[in-house]
C-alpha cells in the first residue's frame, strides 16, 4: 500500500487558504480595474445608438416615422440615418468627418412591407 505523502493529496487547511488568497488577489484585481475609465470615441454612439432602437424599434423592426420621436432620447449634434430599398430617412445634422457612426443591420418598415436596411447612428 502507498502512503498519502506518495499520492501528493494536499492537506484541507493550506488548500483552503491557497484558494482564499486567489480570491482576495482576483477580487483586488476587478476592484482597481473598477475606477479605470476607458474614453473611446465609441463609446458616446454605442450609447446613443442604444436610445436610438429603443425608440424606432417594436421588435426587430425599425419604424421610420419614429424620428421625430429622437428629440428627446438623444443628445443634440447625433444624426441618424435609415436606409431601405433606396430610400434615406435622416434625423439630425449632417454627419462630419470627426465623427464615429455605428451601423446596424436592421428590418425597415415601409409601405412595401418589412425590408432589409441600415441604421446608422453618428454623434461625437
Amino acid at each position: 500500500m502507498f502512503s498519502s505523502a506518495r499520492r501528493g493529496q494536499v492537506e484541507p487547511l493550506p488548500a483552503l487558504v491557497a484558494v482564499a488568497a486567489f480570491a482576495l488577489a482576483l477580487s483586488l484585481y476587478g476592484t482597481t480595474l473598477q475606477g479605470i475609465a476607458v474614453e473611446t470615441p465609441q463609446d458616446v454612439p454605442d450609447a446613443t445608438e442604444k436610445r436610438v432602437r429603443n425608440t424606432l424599434m417594436e421588435g426587430v423592426v425599425v419604424y421610420p416615422d419614429r424620428l421625430a420621436d429622437l428629440d428627446r432620447a438623444v443628445p443634440a449634434g447625433t444624426a441618424v440615418a435609415i436606409r431601405a430599398e433606396g430610400r434615406i430617412w435622416r434625423y439630425g445634422p449632417a454627419p462630419g468627418p470627426d465623427q464615429h457612426t455605428v451601423r446596424r443591420h436592421v428590418l425597415v418598415w415601409t409601405e412595401n412591407g418589412t425590408v432589409p436596411g441600415v441604421l446608422e447612428v453618428t454623434g461625437r
